[in-house]
Formats: structure tokens, sequence, C-alpha cells
């Protein structure tokens, strides 16, 4: 009898280890999004930027496109992908306006089912986790 209670609680811990890093990975083709809103100009309205993220190729790649009015663009365009002792790190291959900062430009982290960045191309939030919303149009 405890051998069959011993062997169920090992199959259960298993069970839960499995599930919880499959939670943890990067899922290829899904996308991600940030909004951050900066200082208040002299017209009244706001700084805004938004950072939208999708990961590509079987977790090698990602593009991120930078939308603003308002700040200038940096670090927009192509991205390889690279794992590190759990966060996964971005750098920068190019696009139309350049990087100005060393790589890795971003810092993604998987915690459940939230997926966070950092970077020093975040305009705001800078050295912050910073929690990503997922979009809801998948690419096919």
């Amino acid at each position: 009898m405890s051998n069959r209670i011993l062997c169920s609680f090992f199959f259960l811990i298993s069970l839960f280890v499995c599930s919880s890093s499959a939670s943890e990975r990067v899922q290829p083709n899904e996308r991600y999004f940030l909004e951050m809103n900066g200082e208040k100009l002299a017209d009244g309205s706001q700084v805004y930027i938004r950072y939208d993220l999708v990961i590509l190729d079987n977790q090698k790649k990602a593009n991120i496109k930078i939308t603003t009015w308002h700040a200038p663009i940096s670090c927009d365009g192509n991205y390889d992908i690279e794992k590190n002792n759990g966060e996964y790190l971005l750098k920068y291959l190019g696009g139309s306006d350049g990087c100005a900062y060393p790589s890795p430009q971003f810092h993604l982290l998987k915690k459940g089912s939230n997926m966070y960045i950092k970077g020093m191309p975040l305009a705001y939030g800078q050295g912050q986790w910073l929690k990503l919303k997922r979009s809801k149009n998948k690419l096919k």
C-alpha cells in the first residue's frame, strides 16, 4: 500500500514539474504589446509609445515594432533570441533606424501565463520588469 502511495506521489510530482516547465517557455508566433505614456507636452498632449513584439521561428527570432507620435524611434526591427538563465535575450539584427543600445537590447521573462520585458530602449520604466499584454491576433 505504501508503495502505491509513494508511486502516486512521484507521478503527481512529475506531472507538476512537466506542466510547470512547459508554461515557462515562450511560445512561437505569439504577439505581445506594451503601451506606455510619458510626460505631458506643452500642448497638453501626452507622449505615447507602443511596443509590439512577435516571437518567430521556433523561439529563435523576434520582431519589435515601435509606434509613437512624439518620441524618436530606436531599435525598431528584427532580433535574434538567445536563452540564458531562464531569460530570453533579444539581440538587435537590424531595422530602418538602427539601435544605439548595446546587446542584448531587451530581456524577456515568462512566468506562468505572463510575459515580462525590460531593456534600455524602453523609454519609460528602464530597468524594471514590465508586464506585456497578449495580442488577440496570432500569426498563422
